[in-house]
């Protein structure tokens, strides 16, 4: 049986309380008195001391106990620290046949302020009647399982307390985990009962980490206590494996908590439902050596790069089974041990026509050239660790070609025309099945080009005259290929019609000479031009060809009517920047008339202070509308008629 006396306010930092244990052997009943002290303020971080000739005095019915403190400070009780600090104890045996009621109390000297206390409590040891109130107790604790049978005999008047108790491992009371209160039945009769914690006060009391726990029975007729009775156990709990995330193939420690150095455990390492290792005799930890199990590992994971790894750690004592449970943690696959094992492809310009001008299918001209990477099956990737191979992917630039694994044909990517000049890397990264990739890459060299270039220069004879000029230049890529330009222009053609036509005249061949400068190629036609007799009173449309030997380009030019900058004729008329018989664009000029009706057309206002026509000095036909006066002066009105 266990009393306290409550928690006393010892200071305004420490509080006091007093504790009673009762044992009881035959007629004697051993009390065991405990004074504790715990704090409950930090005090600014400061440690409290004891004074000089400090004691504790206890007494247990009637007899004091005088407990000598030696000079100290209370360093030893931390700051806002729930746990009692027992300072002091004292132990009394008592005789009685009978129910006996007897008083505890404590008292302090030259403590010090801070644990200057005192109080007093009253304890009812019950009388020795077993045979009328209880027989006794049956009690089993284990990890998964904290359950007891009571029996007694029933008694008229007498209620029957059955109460689950936590406590230290020197036996100490600390607190009450359930408690019961029972009637008793039929006077004479026998009464069993089985009690066991629920679940849940199982988990809160296994999250205290406490390892022993007392069953108590007493019978009380009218507040009397007439018959107590404990038994204590040993509370087993099952430890807890504990490890970190790992990569398969380290040395991977795995620990565990547990209560008491007696307790040995085996670990079981699972993945998903199948066992990799089973570890014996463990104590508080131990080094399992991942690299030893690899391929087992592996060989459970096919389709992943990791995998979740099981620890079911079983706890004994001797060889009864405490319990068990389980941690699990995530383990990486080490790269170097499961990547495919992949060294080379081949890479080739497929189009024959750029082949044949290159003279080598290993380099790659800028918008004409094919690619086309292959893995042959000669060096297909090489899966490891249980696995399959799954893809190929090949990269080049932001162009990405996936295709599948083959143990038995070639596997390529055609990329089509190579857009982009330069030095460029292909990748090809091959897959297994865990999606886990050997990459392997080749730099590829691909030769600037475009198609070629041509500007004519297309002029009739004096401006407007039926012979044309027909003049050319141009620049083509040289495409080098170890120093040898492998390009060359092949052809230039032309072809013309009237403007308004429909209808081309036949292609024909022009003569032209190529020259190198500043790394391009140079096309020039002929030296005089290429000459033709096209009327001048229509425009004419040019296209011109220019081949080189990778492509062609048409090039479009035009000769517009021929105009005579100026034109005099023997009948007086005159013509500048437009034809001879006059249109409304340029000057034309017929006689006097011609100037002066640009500036005076039909149907102007002409003034003039002289009476005599305009159409004397400017020709045309004029008629006088009227005249005015102006001061002195008088101004004739005339309109241009024609």
């Amino acid at each position: 049986m266990t009393w306290y006396s409550g928690e006393v306010q010892a200071s305004s930092f420490i509080k006091a309380r007093l504790i009673v244990d009762e044992s009881r052997s035959g007629n004697t009943s051993t009390i065991t008195a405990r004074l504790q002290y715990r704090r409950t303020n930090s005090y600014n971080g400061q440690t409290f001391q004891y004074g000089n000739g400090c004691n504790i005095y206890i007494t247990i019915d009637g007899q004091t106990f005088t407990i000598p403190q030696a000079y100290n400070s209370y360093s030893s009780i931390p700051a806002y620290n729930n746990d009692w600090i027992t300072f002091a104890t004292a132990t009394k045996n008592i005789s009685h046949n009978e129910a006996k009621t007897i008083s505890c109390s404590w008292s302090t000297a030259n403590m010090g302020a801070y644990l200057s206390s005192s109080g007093s409590m009253s304890c009812t040891l019950a009388a020795f009647i077993t045979k009328l109130s209880a027989i006794g107790v049956n009690a089993t604790s284990r990890s998964n399982d904290i359950s007891a049978r009571f029996w007694w005999m029933n008694r008229a008047g007498v209620q029957v307390h059955i109460a689950c108790e936590e406590i230290d491992d020197s036996g100490n009371y600390i607190s009450t985990i359930e408690q019961w209160t029972n009637q008793a039945g039929t006077a004479g009769q026998i009464s069993e009962k089985y009690y066991s914690l629920t679940a849940a006060q199982r988990l809160k009391y296994d999250n205290l980490g406490r390892n022993r726990i007392r069953w108590t029975l007493k019978t009380v007729s009218s507040g009397t206590v007439l018959y107590y009775d404990c038994h204590d156990y040993d509370y087993n709990r099952a430890s807890t494996p504990s490890l970190s995330a790992f990569t398969v193939g380290s040395s991977v420690p795995i620990r565990t908590n547990r209560q008491r150095s007696s307790m040995t455990h085996t670990a079981v390492i699972l993945i998903a439902n199948s066992t990799i290792r089973t570890i014996n005799d463990i104590g508080t930890s131990i080094n399992w050596d991942s690299a030893a199990d690899e391929g087992v590992i592996y060989a459970q994971e096919t389709q992943k790069s990791s995998t979740t790894v099981t620890v079911r750690l079983n706890t004994y004592i001797g060889s009864t089974l405490i319990g068990t449970k389980t941690a699990q943690v995530n383990a990486t696959f080490r790269l170097s041990e499961v990547a495919p094992i992949f060294t080379n492809f081949t890479y080739r310009d497929s189009n024959t026509n750029v082949v044949a001008v290159t003279g080598n299918n290993q380099v790659f001209v800028k918008g004409q050239s094919n690619l086309i990477a292959t893995v042959p099956v000669a060096d297909k990737m090489i899966p490891r660790q249980a696995t399959t191979g799954k893809s190929y992917t090949f990269t080049l630039g932001s162009i990405s070609i996936t295709q599948a694994f083959s143990n038995t044909a070639d596997v390529s990517a055609n990329f089509g025309k190579v857009l982009n000049a330069g030095s460029q890397r292909l990748t090809v990264k091959a897959f297994d099945n865990r999606s886990i990739s050997t990459s392997i890459y080749k730099d590829i060299q691909v030769i600037d080009y475009a198609s070629p270039t041509l500007t004519p220069k297309i002029e009739r004879l004096n401006g407007f005259e039926d012979r044309t000029t027909v003049k050319l230049e141009g620049e083509f890529y040289l495409v080098p290929v170890n120093n040898v330009a492998k390009n060359t222009i092949t052809s230039i053609k032309c072809r013309y019609k009237k403007s308004q036509e429909t209808s081309w005249k036949s292609w024909q061949e022009l003569s032209f000479t190529t020259s190198q400068k500043n790394g391009k190629g140079i096309v020039t036609g002929s030296s005089g031009g290429v000459l033709f007799d096209l009327d001048n009173t229509s425009a004419w449309d040019f296209e011109f060809q220019i081949t080189d030997r990778f492509s062609s380009t048409i090039v479009t030019g035009q000769v517009s009517v021929g105009i005579p900058i100026m034109f005099f004729s023997s009948d007086g008329r005159i013509s500048i920047n437009c034809m001879p018989d006059g249109y409304d664009k340029g000057l034309y000029l017929k006689a006097k008339d011609q100037v002066f009706k640009q500036i005076y057309p039909v149907g102007t206002i002409f003034e003039t202070t002289q009476a005599t026509s305009p159409e004397e000095n400017f020709g045309g036909t004029w008629r006088q509308i009227g005249t005015r006066t102006v001061g002195s002066t008088t101004i004739y009105t005339y309109q241009r008629s024609y």
